[in-house]
């Protein structure tokens, strides 16, 4: 698995765990055999709202063993099973295998980060806590100093910890995610890109084309031009 730069080498039995907005690829023998499930990001967001040690279970892309035991495969049999059928009860069916499967990946998680490095495990929930941020306030401009202020912890900790976990500092974790609603005002809704810098909280539309052109590689316009282009072929 390559996942934001970084490769991870598995074998049967085992769980991959990606975030979303990861930028992300598999390789495997043409004989590999799985499930991929994805769960929807504003759901997992609720669900953290809920049960906060699932924060910790997206961090970061992550490998986790399995074995027979953990009845993970029936699991997702049954999740499958489940979302094909429409008989009374199904929701409620669906989101119970869900759990169960969360939870599992869950303890495993906590069990090898117990056995193996247990200072990452603080690391990865401080860096979860901090996504959650972001993904509330990216449109607002906060100050990175406000974000370690309501995490409780200095900046020098926040930043060791993102880069621990993720390999980026704190302030690449928030404009990557500015980058990305940026990319998605452009190509999905009909904002100007004047528009979409007031949206995303840049004052100036010139440092807003300055910044989009810097991640992109081409100013939003032309990225709009060139999107409207590909709709039309």
């Amino acid at each position: 698995m390559v996942a934001d730069g970084a490769t991870t080498r598995f074998d049967a039995r085992c769980l991959l765990l990606v975030p979303a907005r990861t930028v992300h690829g598999f390789s495997y023998t043409p004989d590999a055999t799985g499930w991929v499930l994805t769960v929807a990001d504003a759901y997992l967001s609720e669900l953290t709202m809920r049960e906060p040690d699932f924060a910790s279970l997206f961090a970061a892309p992550r490998l986790l063993q399995a074995a027979p035991e953990d009845g993970l495969e029936d699991r997702l049999q049954c999740l499958a099973q489940e979302l094909v059928w429409n008989a009374p009860g199904y929701a409620s069916a669906i989101e119970g295998h869900l759990l169960g499967l969360l939870v599992a990946a869950l303890r495993q998680s906590h069990h090898a980060v117990r056995l193996a490095r247990p200072v990452a495990s603080r690391a990865a929930e401080l860096v979860a806590r901090f996504r959650n941020l972001v993904e509330t306030d990216y449109r607002k401009a906060v100050p990175l100093p406000r974000y370690a202020e309501r995490l409780r912890v200095t900046d020098a900790q926040l930043r060791r910890a993102c880069l621990q976990i993720t390999g980026q500092p704190p302030i690449r974790l928030i404009r990557e995610r500015v980058f990305l609603e940026a990319q998605r005002m452009l190509l999905y809704t009909n904002m100007t890109v004047v528009e979409a810098a007031h949206s995303l909280a840049f004052t100036d539309s010139a440092y807003f084309t300055r910044f989009f052109t810097k991640y992109a590689g081409c100013s939003p316009r032309a990225f709009k031009q060139q999107a409207a282009m590909i709709s039309k072929d």
